[in-house]
């Protein structure tokens, strides 16, 4: 058995090393926010996930533990081992067909024919 004397610091059953920027309740809402995000089709990324975890720690009060004001990449790969449920992806772009019939022409055309489609089966 190891027993270490004179580190009356650490109280028990605390986890070593740096203090956590978030602590375990803030991290598993921020979680289920992002599961949220994703499933409205609107999956967050790096950027606003920094952005909403300035403000988590904004609110509380209390001092940041991030360098720069928010996560770092290094923070963002923990985060992420920690939490296998999720994962980054590179977007990929739109093609030319797609992105061709998101104009505003197409699109008000579109709605136009659905109302009249709407008013004749109404």
């Amino acid at each position: 058995m190891l027993v270490i004397y004179g580190c009356d610091r650490i109280e028990p059953g605390a986890k070593p090393g740096f203090p956590a920027g978030l602590q375990e309740q803030e991290e598993v809402a921020l979680v289920e926010y992002i599961k949220y995000l994703c499933a409205q089709a609107f999956p967050p990324r790096r950027k606003d996930v920094r952005l909403i975890i300035q403000e988590i720690i904004a609110r509380t009060g209390r001092p940041c533990q991030f360098k720069e004001g928010g996560p770092s990449d290094k923070w963002f790969r923990s985060f992420l081992s920690r939490h296998p449920e999720l994962s980054e992806k590179v977007p990929q772009p739109r093609d030319k067909a797609r992105s061709r019939m998101g104009n505003e022409y197409v699109i008000n055309t579109f709605m136009k024919l659905y109302s009249e489609y709407r008013q004749y089966f109404s």
